[in-house]
Parts: structure tokens; C-alpha cells; sequence
């Protein structure tokens, strides 16, 4: 009697082949994803709101107040240096109540009381700006130093003067943190250091010049971005609004003289 024949072979197994249609999870978190975020736009948003000026008008062309920076620094106590943001000069509100008879001196020290705000912000974005750099020169140093060591030809050199290891290991100590200017980066540390400058300088003016401020403010806005990049590329943006600027700078300078007769007698 013959053995029965040996069972049939499985059959080959079916690959499965990858589907390309998304799962329903993928496609409900496609659907219910949130927008992406850009950040330059946030970022120009941000700079833009800071300003007191349009933000298509260059640094450089800004009125010279620094015959005023130089009367605040000499003259004016420092103690009107320290309010908060509220007396910005944005909503300047004089007291009613106060006498009409105050000298130059005192109109000016309520000047810088005002506009203190911006000169604040202008030297905590510095500050961290300052710090930022230092710490990324201190990088650039540890690179360095790294990179010399792996040079044989240079072991020598390093042996007979070796590094300073302290100033290069050691961190310089951070400003003290703020919610706002803390977490930006470097370069925006930079530009709000020079936004809110040329903001304490507006203020400045604007409170001792406000009819040819608004003038000059109104000749800016009515320029075109486009007109005041070509001069700019040309060297000659100087000459934007020229006139107005200078009204702005010989009325700055005359209220600074009537302080100075006030303090000498």
C-alpha cells in the first residue's frame, strides 16, 4: 500500500502594499491644523507698533535733539528718569494744576519726566544687546581655541603662552530679566535700542516744538517708501523733508538757551 501523498504547499502570502490614502486621525489633524505662523510678519508687526515714526523713515534723517540729551544729562536730576510707562509722551496729559508761572527749567524737567519711558526701553534693549554679543564673541573664542588645539603645529606656541582660560570660560553676568526684550534675539534687541532712541528723541521735541513736530511727522508720512530707499542708496537722504527738520532743530535749540539763561541767571 503506497503512502499518502504529502500535503499541498501554502499558499504565497499577499504583501501588503502601503496605502496612500491618510488615515482618518491624519486627515482630521490636517483639517484642524492651525495656520502657519510667520514669524517676519510678526516681527515687522511688532517693530512697526513700537515706532512713533513711519517705519519707512531711515534713523539718520531724524532731528538732532542731542543739545537737549546734553541738558538732561548736566542739568536735570535723575530722578525723573525712573517713571513708568504710563507718562510716554503718546498720551502726554499736563495736570491742570499745575502753576503757569514755572520757569524753563522746571517746563524741562517735566519734559524728561515724560518722555524718560522711551529712554529706558532704548538702554534695557541695549543692555541685553550687549550681552548677547558678548556671549557670542565668547563662542566664537571657545571655537577658536578648539580649533588651535587640534593644530599640531601651533602645540608649541600654546605651550609658551597658553590662553587666557578665564576670560574666555567665564560668562558675563545677564541683565535682569524682562518678560518682553529678554527672549528676542540679538538683531531685534539692536533694532528696538534704536527704534525707542529715536523715540525719546521725538518725544523730546514733540514737547518742546509740538506744531513744527507735527509738520515734520506729516512731510515723513507723505513720502513715498519707495522714493526714500532710492535716496537712500543715493546718499542724499539728508535732503528728505529738510526744511521741516530743521525748523524742528532750530526751535530745539532755542528752548535749550532759554533753559541755559534760567540756570545761569
Amino acid at each position: 500500500m503506497l503512502p499518502p501523498p504529502p500535503p499541498p504547499p501554502p499558499p504565497p502570502a499577499i504583501e501588503e502594499k502601503p496605502s496612500n490614502q491618510p488615515t482618518f486621525m491624519e486627515h482630521w489633524l490636517e483639517k484642524n491644523a492651525s495656520p502657519p505662523i510667520n514669524r517676519s510678519k510678526q516681527l515687522r508687526e511688532y517693530l512697526g507698533k513700537q515706532c512713533l515714526f513711519p517705519t519707512h523713515i531711515p534713523y539718520a534723517i531724524m532731528c538732532d535733539v542731542k543739545p537737549m540729551h546734553s541738558l538732561i544729562a548736566n542739568h536735570i536730576s535723575k530722578e525723573s528718569d525712573g517713571d513708568d510707562d504710563s507718562n510716554s509722551a503718546t498720551n502726554v496729559n499736563i495736570d491742570q494744576n499745575i502753576p503757569t508761572h514755572r520757569s524753563p527749567l522746571d517746563d524741562m524737567r517735566k519734559i524728561a519726566s515724560l518722555c524718560a519711558s522711551y529712554k529706558t526701553r532704548s538702554i534695557v534693549n541695549y543692555n541685553e544687546f550687549q550681552h548677547k554679543r558678548s556671549i557670542q564673541l565668547i563662542e566664537q573664542q571657545r571655537e577658536q581655541q578648539s580649533t588651535t588645539k587640534d593644530d599640531t603645529d601651533s602645540s608649541s606656541e600654546n605651550i609658551a603662552n597658553p590662553p587666557n582660560k578665564a576670560a574666555i570660560t567665564s560668562m558675563p553676568t545677564p541683565p535682569p530679566y524682562h518678560p518682553e526684550y529678554t527672549q528676542l534675539s540679538l538683531r531685534q534687541n539692536a533694532h528696538l535700542s534704536k527704534i525707542h532712541s529715536a523715540n525719546y528723541n521725538l518725544c523730546l521735541a514733540n514737547a518742546v516744538c509740538p506744531d513744527r513736530m507735527r509738520r515734520l511727522v506729516s512731510c515723513w508720512k507723505g513720502l513715498d517708501p519707495r522714493l526714500v530707499k532710492m535716496m537712500q542708496d543715493e546718499g542724499i537722504e539728508a535732503m528728505i523733508c529738510l526744511e521741516e527738520k530743521e525748523a524742528v532743530e532750530r526751535c530745539v535749540g532755542l528752548g535749550v538757551q532759554r533753559v541755559m539763561k534760567d540756570i545761569l541767571g
